[in-house]
């Protein structure tokens, strides 16, 4: 019989309640962040398989808007491309919300890239988009400075990004024969 009183006496003591007290919040912590985690995830693989068809379909840039444009991601890779998407939808939306959507587009992106700029990934993201933009829009002053980077930092990055930088920079006409040497592209 006096097992219970112990086991009560175990239940109640400060430390025990301590340690369990904090357990719960720690879980109750750890769980919605653990799942926004998951979903920016989520998000993330969507962009990076769908932005480039954004810029060339508007029903493809108006969902991916749709999803992205109200959000708090905290990610510098999803930030990069939430920035990509607003410049993918300033080519669907209205004349005079064009500009608006373009420069939102760009200070994400940018903002993302000072963040992580050491991110082979990001730094071709915005190339790219410097590379196809109107030159009207004057968004190429880093354009030099992250060829370099992408072309010297190219075998750093994982093997699907290795190939999307190869396929870009072997069909552009932005890259000097001996730039596309550099990652081993033969004219």
């Amino acid at each position: 019989m006096t097992f219970y009183p112990n086991l009560l006496s175990n239940f109640v003591s400060s430390s025990f309640l301590r340690k369990w007290t904090t357990l719960v919040v720690l879980v109750l912590v750890a769980v919605p962040y653990l799942h926004a985690q998951h979903l920016e995830q989520e998000v993330l693989v969507e962009l990076r398989q769908n932005l480039s068809g954004a810029f060339q379909d508007e029903v493809v840039a108006n969902r991916l808007f749709e999803k992205v444009k109200n959000q708090k991601f905290t990610s510098p890779e999803l930030m990069a491309y939430v920035g990509g998407v607003w410049i993918a939808q300033s080519r669907h939306v209205f004349l005079f919300d064009k500009m608006r959507h373009f420069n939102k587009g760009t200070e994400i992106l940018d903002a993302a890239i000072r963040t992580k700029p050491h991110d082979v990934e990001m730094r071709f993201l915005r190339m790219t988009i410097q590379i196809n933009a109107p030159g009207f829009l004057n968004y190429s002053d880093a354009l030099e400075e992250d060829k370099s980077y992408v072309l010297q930092h190219y075998a750093t990055a994982p093997r699907a990004m290795q190939q999307k930088i190869l396929d870009f920079i072997g069909k552009s006409e932005a890259f000097s024969t001996t730039e596309k040497a550099m990652i081993g592209i033969a004219r």
